[in-house]
Parts: structure tokens; C-alpha cells; sequence
């Protein structure tokens, strides 16, 4: 009798261990929620997901959900069971766009998010909201940014004002990246700052930012440096100054030269991100000279100006150029038409590239 009773202890007691162990387990599973639409417009917020994935997966107990067609309900269900979530759609200082699989949008509101428990967010390490002007009006406002923060998550980034959607794209993409290789969230919005400049000489206002939160978290184990060590520019007194800022969730300085044509901003930029001391931390000079030598004419702006007359149709609404700049090379020039779009109920930044033949 009293083996029996001894066996049994000991059954029950594997059973409590191995109903313990699996309950820890599946309390550890790091959940992490990519989210994209595809909206009418055709424009791409989905395709970062692919390489963030394959980052994102280095942290540890990581569990992956990749979302591309979603409702306001499903978006809140995700936003509230995320360790760590992520997003790429149109956006407002009170509201986030999502799009179902018919094409059907609703829109998550402020009101919402503040209908909810204090805790909602509690699990939530980071939250990365990739929509424009989320984070209007700064932290004492009511706006996206804000209203998840004060649910309960450790880190909220989001965008103060409009934000091109190309410079957006890179800059979730490298982010992800980076987080994955085991950067803080300082060090990886650094890293993200520097890919986009590097793309594109701009920064499309992915560094103008509200940030809320924790931004030394590491939630991946240090894996390798992603970029190279600063570079001495050369011959930068060909180049004007075109930008220059502050990024205060970083504490970083940033600078941005470029070779001008005329009146026309190029391909040939540089730039120099440094510490509060002046140290550089990141530097590059991508095109240096790429566009040497060519002389644009009536002939080249009047073509390239026919075809965006062409290219914008597809957009639809109103439309404005902030901004053209002279890109590819002597050899294969073009026009960049940096345009704000408003359609619906939100506005974005888009650019437009031709090229001359």
C-alpha cells in the first residue's frame, strides 16, 4: 500500500511539474505582430515583413504573426496580445487605418484605445505605429501615440506629422532589422535613421518623432554591428547644407549635405549623424559624383514633368510637389517628384521617379 501511495505522489508530482513547466513556457512565447494593408492606392506596406520576420525571429521564444488584411476589432485584439507590435498604414493624430480582405476600412480611434483597461498594453515591450502624425501634438496631447502608452505598453514610437511612404517602408524594415540583431530601441532608431538617409538623402519625416517609453530595452541578444564606422566626406565643400535636426529620442544630430544643379537638389548627398558632443556615430556618402558632368534642358524637364502628369493620375485626390530632385546618373538621369497627396480622410507623402528615357 504504501508503494502505491508513493507511486502516486510521485505521478502527481510529474504531472503538477510538467503542467508547471508548460505553463511558463507558453507565458515566455514573445509575441510579435507585423501588421500592413493593402489599400487602394497600390502602394506597398506589407513586403518590410519578409526580412523583419527572418530578424525577428533571433528573439528568444519568438512567435510571428504576419498581418496583411485586418479589421479595427482584430487590430486592437493584436495590439493588445503583442510583446512587441508593428505597423505600416495610414494614419491620423486620432485614428489608424485598417483594411480587410474585401477591402472594407475601418478605423481604430483614440477613444477606443482609452475605452480600454489601464492594462491593455501591459505586455507590451514596443509598439511601433508607422502611420502619420500618430504623435501629433507631442506627449501631452491625445493622439495614438499617447493613448497605447497610457494602456500600458513600455515603449511607444510613432511620427509627428506626414511621412513619405518609401522612406517609411525602409525605415520599419531596418528597425526590425536591427532590433533583431540585438540593438536597444535607441540604437536601433539610429541604425533605421542612417538607412534611410542613405537611400534616399532625405528623411521623409520618419525623424521627426514622438517617442514614449523605454528606449534602452535590448530584446534580442547582441548579435553583430549592422553598419560601417563613420567615413570621412569628401570634398564636402561642393555641397550645401540641405537639413539639419535634432532627434531627441536618440540624442543625435543630424546633417545633410547635397550637390545642387541650379536650383535642383540631386542624388549626390551626404550626411553625418553625431552625439551630443560632436562625435560621428554614422556617416556616408552614397552617389558621391553621380551626377557630374550632366547639364539638364528644356527638353529633359519638360518630358519628365509630361510623364508625372501621367504617374500621379493613379493616386487620385488633390496633390502638391513639396519638393523635385535631379537623380540617377549622367548617364540615366530622372526627376524625383516628392508629392502630398490627400484622399479620403488622410494625407501621405509619396514620390514619383522619371526618368529620361
Amino acid at each position: 500500500m504504501k508503494k502505491r501511495l508513493i507511486s502516486l505522489f510521485i505521478t502527481v508530482v510529474l504531472i503538477c511539474s510538467c503542467l508547471d513547466y508548460s505553463a511558463k513556457a507558453a507565458f515566455s512565447v514573445f509575441n510579435i505582430y507585423l501588421c500592413g494593408i493593402i489599400d487602394s492606392d497600390g502602394m506597398d506596406r506589407t513586403g518590410w515583413q519578409t526580412q523583419a520576420e527572418s530578424w525577428l525571429s533571433n528573439i528568444p521564444n519568438s512567435a510571428i504573426y504576419k498581418k496583411t488584411a485586418f479589421n479595427k476589432t482584430q487590430l486592437a485584439t493584436y495590439l493588445q496580445s503583442s510583446n512587441m507590435f508593428v505597423i505600416h498604414t495610414h494614419g491620423s493624430k486620432n485614428s489608424l487605418r485598417a483594411v480587410d480582405s474585401n477591402g472594407n476600412i475601418t478605423r481604430l480611434f483614440t477613444y477606443d484605445i482609452l475605452g480600454w483597461s489601464s492594462t491593455a498594453m501591459s505586455v507590451n515591450k514596443l509598439a511601433f505605429i508607422g502611420a502619420c502624425s500618430c504623435g501629433s501634438g507631442g506627449s501631452t496631447a491625445t493622439n495614438i501615440v499617447t493613448s497605447l502608452f497610457s494602456r500600458g505598453s513600455k515603449c511607444v514610437i510613432g511620427y509627428l506629422g506626414d511621412v513619405n511612404t518609401y522612406c517609411n517602408y525602409l525605415m520599419i524594415e531596418s528597425f526590425c532589422t536591427a532590433i533583431g540583431a540585438g540593438y536597444t530601441i535607441s540604437e536601433a532608431l539610429i541604425y533605421a535613421d542612417s538607412c534611410v538617409l542613405s537611400a534616399y538623402g532625405y528623411s521623409g519625416g520618419t525623424a521627426s518623432r514622438l517617442t514614449m517609453g523605454n528606449t534602452g530595452q535590448r530584446l534580442a541578444t547582441y548579435i553583430l554591428p549592422l553598419s560601417s564606422p563613420a567615413i570621412e566626406l569628401e570634398n564636402i565643400e561642393e555641397y550645401a547644407i540641405y537639413e539639419q535636426y535634432y532627434c531627441n529620442d536618440t540624442d543625435t544630430y543630424v546633417t545633410i549635405y547635397n550637390k545642387r544643379i541650379g536650383s535642383y537638389n540631386t542624388d549626390d548627398y551626404a550626411y553625418v549623424i553625431t552625439d551630443r558632443n560632436g562625435k560621428m556615430i554614422i556617416s556616408d556618402q552614397p552617389h558621391r559624383g553621380c551626377l557630374d558632368e550632366f547639364k539638364p534642358d528644356e527638353e529633359f524637364f519638360n518630358y519628365c514633368d509630361k510623364e508625372f502628369s501621367v504617374a500621379i493620375e493613379k493616386y487620385g485626390g488633390n496633390y502638391k510637389i513639396e519638393e523635385q530632385r535631379i537623380i540617377g546618373t549622367k548617364d540615366n538621369p530622372g526627376m524625383r517628384y516628392i508629392v502630398k497627396i490627400t484622399s479620403d480622410d488622410c494625407e501621405s507623402i509619396e514620390q514619383i521617379d522619371v526618368y529620361w528615357r
